[in-house]
């Protein structure tokens, strides 16, 4: 998860303990960070990425199309949704359109909503 707000990453690490325990989760705080980590490590399998909508220094689907030209193997392997405290219907209807990202989410997640992403995926 790439979201600056600590308590939004905290909730969703939480509901994501009890909705799917065996399921590990990364929560990082800038597209500064996601870059990094994007750089140094290896995807295993397949992954699940909630981007925030508002990042300080870049919008969530930038950041999705920086990973789809930038590291193209591992864009395939992960699943992106582009999560926002405060939905634009603008913002919205513009995500619906890319074909890169699987979903708009309003914040908080729910946490059926959250099982069946995971179930999904």
């Amino acid at each position: 998860m790439v979201d600056d707000s600590e308590i939004d990453r905290l909730i969703v690490e939480r509901m994501l303990a009890k909705a799917e325990p065996n399921t590990s989760f990364l929560g990082l705080n800038s597209f500064e960070h996601f870059k990094n980590w994007m750089r140094d490590n290896e995807l295993t399998g397949s992954a699940i990425c909630f981007v925030d909508l508002n990042l300080p220094d870049i919008k969530g689907y930038d950041l999705v199309s920086y990973v789809e030209s930038t590291f193209p193997k591992k864009f395939d392997a992960i699943k992106f949704y582009i999560l926002s405290a405060s939905p634009q219907r603008r913002d919205k209807d513009l995500v619906d359109k890319l074909s890169n990202i699987e979903a708009f989410l309003t914040k908080p997640i729910d946490i059926q909503t959250l099982r069946n992403i995971v179930q999904s995926n």
